[in-house]
């Protein structure tokens, strides 16, 4: 931590220099048109934007411009550490939400904190991050002020819109329906897990693919993500820090259900129902499994709507003439005690930090904007475009104007690309659920998974509830351990053991003293 603390100071006098000197020079403040000019990153930018007449109206509504500058999820961090390091800065600039880098880059001043004023003057930006429950720990950091712009997501999802408060985890298994229908298998959305195993060991016996019985599985699931099965059917904070039945920190992996459940994991693996060398499959090569025939069920930590979209599109090339909307169903499972295992998830993963080369003024000319596309106009635009020309609205019902994608979904920023500029910008406030964003969405899947959800939650379940002072916590001690200590890697070691429990043992072993230490931590510091 301290190498990283110089690593910052150094990152700060560089971008001190760097502003210094890009004074009227790299840092361009305004457009030929004299309206404010802001550097933007966002993944796939569009251009086109002098002829998209949505752009063109937020652009003379509030007196400004976007230049989108394109970035991946698998090159951000270094385009954004040069962006900072070279005093280069754009003026919004995304990022994966890092507690330890935040601290870092607020400290050293690297980033603009947001203004003092800002809960009550931009209140819809203001109620995204209260519903998120990321303002107020933010403003517990540091000297009070909050340096990054957080957007939640989990609001637009139909188990909110039906009035449950808990973004519960996309943990799902998709599985072939057809092979199910031929087999006779029952499955529903959430059925009981000796069930799901034992469907598992049929698809894999009765090869419906075609490939020969040595070469099918029962499951596809990439390493990292096997304990998400297994381990969470016993313990669904497995690799987590979290309260006890008598409210002190304890660390999932220490509690005998996990060893339960790791000794499972041991025994589907030895049983076959997992690839024998599925530890060293690459995610690409277990979806491979299931799109071509080998698996009957295949595991992902779905990301959302997207995910399962694309392995949709990925298995209908593989399988020319089935349907994936008719071919694959989507189920999780009731855990041996009868409960539904599982995690809240956060509301929040990526954040967006700000170029303190701005001024005042072109940074509150910003928030004003996004204010707007917060709010319900901005997200009645950014949703179905314009009215008259896109949807008309009548007795609050809106009715699409323009013919809808193949797969049932409206993808407006195909028509106006400067959409996907004001998304990248913000979401939606928490009080206008029914507005929220669905743009480009698969409208088949996103319904599949928002009902899979509500199963979930409907019935008895036992999920690991998330811990904001836990997520928000930082020291040299828990930041290392999070670093050094990979679970699905400890756990792959036990269950390619000879002897699983023997080796269970040994591997607590070697953590026992550091995990103590950080449990004394947390229940001194937590209160």
């Amino acid at each position: 931590m301290k190498a990283k603390k110089v690593l910052a100071f150094l990152l700060a006098a560089i971008l001190t220099i760097g502003v210094l000197a890009g004074c009227g020079g790299k840092s361009k403040d305004v457009s030929e048109d004299g309206k404010y000019l802001y550097r933007v990153t966002m993944v796939n930018p569009k251009d086109n934007l002098t002829e998209d007449v949505v752009y063109q109206q937020i652009s003379d509504k509030f007196n400004v411009e976007f230049e989108p500058l394109g970035v991946s999820y698998e090159n951000w961090s270094e385009k954004n550490r040069i962006w900072l390091s070279s005093g280069d800065m754009p003026d919004a600039m995304k990022w994966a939400f890092n507690y330890e880098d935040y601290i870092t880059y607020s400290e050293q001043g690297v980033v603009k904190a947001l203004p003092d004023n800002f809960e009550k003057k931009y209140t819809n930006l203001a109620a995204i991050m209260q519903g998120n429950k990321t303002l107020d720990k933010l403003k517990e950091s540091n000297d009070g002020k909050v340096y990054a712009f957080i957007p939640g997501y989990g609001f637009g999802t139909k188990a909110y819109e039906e009035g449950f408060d808990v973004n519960v985890d996309m943990y799902a298994f998709v599985y072939r329906k057809d092979w199910a229908k031929q087999l006779g298998i029952e499955f529903s959305p959430v059925m009981p897990y000796e069930d799901l195993m034992e469907a598992a060991k049929k698809f894999k016996e009765a090869d419906l693919g075609g490939v020969g019985k040595d070469n099918t599985v029962g499951i596809a699931v990439h390493y990292t993500e096997a304990p998400n099965i297994f381990v969470t059917a016993y313990n669904s904070g497995y690799n987590k820090f979290y309260k006890d039945a008598n409210g002190s920190y304890v660390y999932g992996m220490l509690q005998d259900d996990t060893k339960a459940g790791v000794l499972e994991y041991a025994k589907a693996y030895k049983e076959g129902i997992l690839h024998p060398n599925f530890f060293a499959h690459q995610m690409d090569n277990v979806k491979s499994l299931f799109v071509t025939g080998k698996a009957g069920l295949y595991y992902e930590n779905w990301s959302g709507n997207a995910a399962f979209t694309n392995l949709k599109k990925v298995f209908a090339e593989a399988n020319p003439g089935v349907d994936p909307e008719e071919a694959l169903g989507l189920c999780w499972f009731t855990s041996p005690d009868g409960k539904i295992h599982g995690r809240e998830n956060a509301d929040f993963w990526e954040c967006t930090y700000y170029s303190p080369a701005m001024s005042d003024e072109k940074f509150e000319t910003l928030l004003t904007v996004m204010e707007y596309l917060a709010g319900h106009d901005g997200a009645m635009l950014r949703t179905y475009g314009i009215e008259g020309v896109d949807y008309k609205m009548e007795n609050d019902t809106v009715t699409r104007l323009i013919e809808p994608n193949n797969d049932g979904g409206y993808k407006m920023s195909n028509k106006y690309p400067g959409i996907s500029i004001f998304s990248a910008l913000t979401t939606t406030k928490f009080k206008d659920l029914k507005y929220a964003s669905k743009d480009g969405l698969n409208m088949n899947s996103m319904k599949a998974l928002n009902e899979l959800g509500l199963a979930k939650l409907g019935g008895e379940n036992a999920l690991y509830m998330l811990d904001m002072d836990v997520q928000f916590y930082s020291s040299d001690t828990y930041a290392q351990f999070g670093a050094q200590v990979l679970t699905h890697n400890i756990l792959l070691d036990v269950v390619m053991a000879e002897n699983p429990e023997a080796e269970w043992t040994s591997q607590l072993a070697a953590i026992e003293a550091d995990v103590k230490a950080i449990e004394k931590e947390l229940n001194e510091n937590i209160k």
